[in-house]
């Protein structure tokens, strides 16, 4: 078995906070965008003009939706300013390199750090209670992917609004494993252990980031009165369990690497639905992203 350490619970696969919101019918605003691994690449190539963030207009770059790291083109043109992108990416390196890097050094996603890129892994045999550590090659060492699962969203069964975030358990997909089993039969070992990172704050400011860039891209950033997420973003305010948690509003894409949904209801509150390396993982996310003003409130503004 391959088991890993000071982990808590572990779900299989196919772990599901909630199948429906609670808090109303939920009408699609877009259809949700995904990206195969060879092309269907979806693209803007407008500019926003300002930060997406604190709406500065100095120093813009360009902002990826879903991280280059994991493979997206997905790009808001002139969207972050020089100080919002150094915040944001402090929390998506940490993501993409001590809790992804391996895995996707072995799925040979993009990087901007060659020089960087793990070539190896470490795996730890057990054999009568002792353990002996062994290195394979990157591509054909069993690889982790660990997504933590939250509650369901605090706006989705009335829980407080200054609710910190919760991880209730940890999901464990594993790829390439057939290798490092074959390893551990040949040496008579009782057990594979296989050490790995999970940097849940990280990865949840990561979830926030994209359902925020998304709606304001499949939106419009003029069409929002309210954003609910910059706190947690720029702040590393973790008082976000309110916001943001584990659930779905609607099925994973059947195909596609990564997906993002995003939707409103009646009274104008926009929700994402974030989907990450859906050919392994289980678990969906939601973000509650922030609210669209009312029609007459955008009376002769441009919707982008």
């Amino acid at each position: 078995m391959i088991v890993g350490p000071d982990i808590g619970r572990a779900t299989q696969r196919g772990h599901t906070a909630f199948e429906r919101d609670s808090a109303g019918l939920w009408l699609i605003l877009a259809d949700p965008w995904d990206w195969g691994a060879g092309g269907g690449v979806a693209t803007k190539e407008d500019e926003v003009g300002r930060c997406i963030y604190c709406g500065s207009t100095d120093d813009l770059t360009d902002e990826h939706i879903i991280p280059y790291g994991l493979g997206s083109t997905w790009v808001l043109r002139k969207a972050s300013c020089r100080k919002c992108a150094t915040i944001t990416g402090r929390f998506e390196g940490e993501v993409l390199r001590p809790m992804l890097g391996e895995l996707r050094a072995a799925l040979g996603m993009k990087t901007r750090r060659r020089s960087e890129r793990p070539t190896t892994s470490r795996l730890l045999l057990e054999t009568n209670g002792l353990l002996q550590a062994v290195s394979m090659p990157v591509k054909d060492c069993v690889q982790v992917l660990p997504l933590p699962v939250f509650p369901p969203p605090g706006y989705s069964e009335g829980r407080s609004l200054d609710e910190k975030l919760r991880v209730q358990q940890i999901e464990l997909n594993t790829v390439r494993a057939s290798k490092s089993k074959a390893l551990g039969k040949d040496r008579g070992a009782d057990a594979i252990r296989r050490p790995f990172s999970c940097r849940s704050f990280a990865f949840a400011q990561l979830i926030c980031k994209i359902a925020h860039a998304a709606a304001v891209d499949l939106c419009g950033l003029d069409s929002f009165g309210q954003f609910y997420l910059l706190q947690t973003l720029l702040e590393a305010d973790d008082h976000v369990g309110f916001f943001v948690g584990s659930g779905r509003l609607a099925s994973q894409p059947a195909t596609g690497d990564h997906s993002v949904g995003v939707y409103s209801n009646e009274g104008g509150f926009v929700v994402a639905q974030v989907d990450l390396f859906l050919p392994i993982a289980g678990t969906s996310y939601l973000a509650l992203v922030g609210r669209l003003r009312k029609p007459k409130e955008r009376q002769g503004e441009v919707k982008r």
